[in-house]
């Protein structure tokens, strides 16, 4: 694999050429160690690499050998995703509410960032023109501006909010909604052990049997 964007690129156009395609062949892409290295390269860029999961370890004590050990695991089945940290924030416009946030290991967010280095091409191409929450290339600013074009005369725009949206997802439905388009048994497992992995809020252990963390980096796809 010689150029990661390339093969993103050509999963995306196989998924928009094909919209009843399911891919069963990406297990090979996710674990290969140039992909892992690069989705590796996009998490130590982020502000929240310095930011500890439950076992502590954060950007600094990640390289090259760790990604590669990361890899191999992956391949042998001895991988397992850590539950998140759950910690609270401030929920925006609000003094006094917060909201859950979700926060994976540093290997963990290398392994998703490498999930959605490969699903979201193959996802780009279902979503609506009129979704633009989480996709690259596309804001809020670019939804209003969409609204402007679509409706000029429109003289108020009403905000809504699904309260609880993440926090209540059914594991089963979502699954099922992936696997339109994954056939990748490997794959599947990987995610259902997202899903399932719980997390530790004030170190006290939580499963899981619906919803998924905020703050995950594949979280936003589920949309």
């Amino acid at each position: 694999m010689n150029n990661v964007a390339a093969e993103m690129e050509h999963l995306h156009k196989l998924a928009k050429g094909n919209l009843n395609k399911r891919f069963n062949r990406l297990w090979g892409v996710i674990t290969n160690p140039l992909w892992l290295a690069h989705a590796w390269e996009q998490i130590r860029r982020n502000r929240g690499a310095q930011t500890p999961g439950v076992n502590r370890l954060t950007a600094e004590d990640v390289d090259m050998v760790s990604v590669m050990k990361l890899a191999e695991r992956l391949k042998t089945g001895h991988y397992r995703p850590l539950p998140v940290k759950r910690v609270y924030i401030p929920k925006a416009g609000s003094k006094t509410k917060t909201r859950p946030l979700g926060i994976p290991s540093i290997e963990d967010r290398i392994v998703q960032q490498a999930l959605r280095m490969a699903l979201e091409p193959i996802f780009e191409a279902d979503f609506l023109s009129c979704s633009h929450g989480f996709r690259q290339g596309r804001s809020t600013h670019t939804a209003l501006r969409d609204v402007i074009r679509t409706y000029p005369s429109a003289s108020y725009i009403i905000e809504g909010d699904i309260e609880g949206f993440y926090d209540n997802i059914s594991h089963a439905k979502l699954m099922t909604c992936i696997q339109e388009r994954i056939a990748d048994g490997k794959i599947l497992g990987l995610i259902r052990k997202f899903l399932n992995a719980g997390y530790l809020e004030e170190w006290t252990f939580h499963r899981t049997f619906s919803g998924v963390p905020q703050g995950g980096i594949v979280t936003p796809l589920t949309q």
